[in-house]
């Protein structure tokens, strides 16, 4: 019968820095933003193993491959205007490049 061997080195207790979490809470404060961002790294990687599966002749998978990354990244574009953290559509139009609210001076 095998015996049990005592531990050489005591249990590790859980300490953080000046008592602050050792991970930040998320700032977004919609639940959708973590479904962009997964969308925005799927459509990257759809978008790469295209351009691989074309290189090497494999039309079929680099067809799939890309249609994979335009609909990631049409969803993804969605999930990003529709998180627009309560700024409304007034101010969109400054995000977009056009502002349209008038500059004050000081």
């Amino acid at each position: 019968m095998a015996r049990r061997e005592d531990a050489m080195v005591p249990e590790a207790e859980f300490r953080s820095y000046y008592g602050q979490p050792v991970i930040k809470a998320p700032v977004w404060h919609v639940p959708h933003m973590p479904l962009y961002l997964y969308l925005g790294g799927l459509s990257g990687g759809a978008s790469l193993m295209s351009a691989a599966a074309r290189l090497a002749g494999h039309d079929r998978l680099g067809l799939t491959a890309r249609v994979t990354a335009a609909a990631g990244a049409t969803l993804g574009a969605g999930f990003l205007v529709a998180d627009d953290e309560g700024v409304g559509p007034r101010r969109w139009g400054c995000r977009t490049g056009r502002c349209r609210t008038p500059v004050r001076a000081p």
